[in-house]
């Protein structure tokens, strides 16, 4: 019962105690919220804008149809099926030779170069042991789809043609290509040589980043110089989409590739861009060029139909406070505080049936690149820009707007730093006693606690010893006096046998004590004996 009591006042303790130290110790809401989320929740498309049930006439095996800016699927046929693509490889090819070539070397035409290509390849007639610029071999590859070229490119990259394809195939499964094989690096015919249209939107998705190679494959027309064994050559873009002067010209269109072998029929890449919005289209196995070229303006056509401007934020929206700092003797103090938000609205171009509560938005603040302490620094002047916000469909950005000051926050003197410091100090001190005081105290309240629970119980002991010993005297008084009254009528006693212990022990108590007076009076005598003269007695 005791250990029961102990319980309960510790744990009501406890409760004290946490609520305490919770009000001691909680801290206040971030003021830098940087990370906020629309609250409605995404729909179950994962991989696309576009309605499902949308069917366009689209004659090729496969087709896909993509954002150039944030990556996500708009229409789709077939995508994940693996298909020849012929010269449309030429686009891994050529971003490889943007990122790890250099414009101003020399390619030099090897004897593998010229006569290690199909039979029937595509080429601008480049002779063994010819000399043409890097840059220029670039044009060659985009525009004329020179096979010979792009073994000259990979040799001079790699060393060895082998190396180059092995560097392919490993861009391509960093880029997420999960269902392409590169055997070569122009597209000739090769059973191990595939891709399919989603793996292929990916390459042209990446590629295009690199502005020079988005400048080549938009290019039209391009003359190579003439060089140690050729005159000058005159290139022109074999993708009809982009010539004004063809039936098949796109107003719209900014680059793009063909590619044709028997087994893989007509390829095509196209990169359009109009009012702001910017597609990526990929037709394989298409029946004809003449086809491939129709099936993509069909898709590129949908893309931009679908496409609106859609307001994702009202200005005013999103408002926050940051804590602007001062450094001063090698430490950063508060100075102020900075309001900021997003002063205007925001507008994205979406798909029709894309709703603004499927974008998502995040608050980006700069710190500055030499800060790792994620604080801003005064001075910040009103409308200085602090920060980026981000908004994001299916995790692809597809609109930015600058965050704001909506105050500013003055630097301090020394003199008010040096106060802020001795301020600072002072409240150091008081935070460590008050911190000690906050461990001391409990520890005190529970030994108090504690030693008001063993001396209620204790007294509830000695008053349970109490009443017993009041049992036992009633007890011994009742026995008395049934043997007295037993005594009176019978001759012979009935003492119990603890009564005849004690009466034994009082005996010997009671002799031991007239033995020791005796033995005291004894000394006494003798004492008085021998100090006392003797006494003379009186002659009669």
């Amino acid at each position: 019962m005791y250990k029961r009591h102990i319980t309960i006042y510790i744990t009501i303790f406890s409760i004290i105690l946490t609520t305490f130290f919770s009000n001691i110790y909680a801290q206040p809401t971030s003021v830098v919220e940087t990370t906020t989320e629309a609250t409605t929740e995404e729909p179950s498309v994962i991989n696309n804008y576009a309605d499902s049930s949308k069917v366009l006439n689209i004659d090729a095996r496969g087709a896909i149809l993509i954002d150039a800016n944030t990556g996500v699927t708009i229409y789709e046929k077939n995508s994940h099926e693996k298909l020849y693509p012929a010269s449309i490889t030429k686009i891994m090819t050529a971003y490889l030779a943007c990122k790890y070539g250099k414009f101003d070397d020399t390619l030099t035409a090897s004897h593998n170069a010229i006569y290690g290509i199909g039979q029937g390849s595509s080429i601008i007639g480049i002779k063994e042991g010819e000399q043409i610029s890097f840059l220029d071999g670039l044009y060659g590859i985009m525009m004329e789809s020179a096979n010979e070229v792009c073994m000259m490119v990979a040799e001079h990259i790699d060393g060895t043609v082998e190396k180059f394809v092995e560097r392919m195939n490993k861009q391509a499964q960093d880029w997420g290509c999960k269902d392409t094989h590169f055997n070569n690096p122009h597209g000739f015919h090769d059973v191990d040589h595939y891709t399919t249209p989603y793996d292929m939107s990916l390459i042209a998705f990446n590629a295009i980043k690199d502005e020079n190679f988005s400048k080549i494959w938009g290019t039209v027309d391009h003359t190579i110089p003439a060089n140690n064994k050729s005159p000058q050559r005159f290139l022109h873009n074999k993708d009809k989409m982009l010539k004004p002067t063809s039936d098949y010209y796109y107003q719209y269109a900014i680059g793009g590739k063909t590619g044709f072998h028997d087994d893989a029929k007509n390829t095509l890449v196209t990169c359009a861009e109009k009012d702001g919005v910017k597609l990526i289209s990929v037709v394989m196995k298409a029946n004809g060029y003449n086809q491939a070229y129709t099936d993509s303006k069909t898709l590129l056509d949908y893309g931009f139909s679908v496409y609106k401007d859609n307001k994702v934020y009202t200005a005013g929206t999103y408002t926050d406070k940051i804590p602007v700092y001062q450094t001063y003797l090698s430490e950063d103090y508060n100075v102020g505080e900075l309001n900021v938000t997003v002063a205007g609205d925001v507008s994205a171009k979406l798909p029709s049936f894309v709703s603004a509560n499927d974008v998502k938005t995040k608050a980006v603040i700069d710190y500055g690149k030499d800060n790792n302490a994620n604080k801003i620094f005064a001075p910040i002047k009103e409308g200085d820009k602090v920060g980026t916000m981000e908004f994001t469909y299916k995790d692809k950005t597809i609109a930015t707007a600058d965050i704001t000051a909506s105050n500013s926050v003055e630097s301090k003197s020394d003199k008010q730093l040096a106060e802020m410091k001795l301020i600072n100090n002072v409240k150091s001190v008081l935070h460590t006693i008050l911190n000690a005081l906050i461990f001391i105290i409990p520890v005190v309240i529970i030994i108090i606690i504690l030693l008001v629970v063993r001396n209620n119980i204790n007294k509830k002991k000695k008053k349970k010893r109490r009443k017993k010993s009041g049992k036992n005297s009633s007890s011994k008084n009742s026995t008395t006096k049934r043997h007295s009254s037993n005594s009176s009528t019978s001759s012979r006693p009935r003492n119990s046998s603890s009564s005849r212990t004690r009466s034994a022990e009082e005996l010997r108590l009671q002799k031991r004590r007239r033995e020791m007076q005796r033995s005291m009076e004894e000394r006494r005598r003798r004492s008085e004996n021998t100090d006392r003269p003797p006494i003379r007695r009186r002659r009669q």
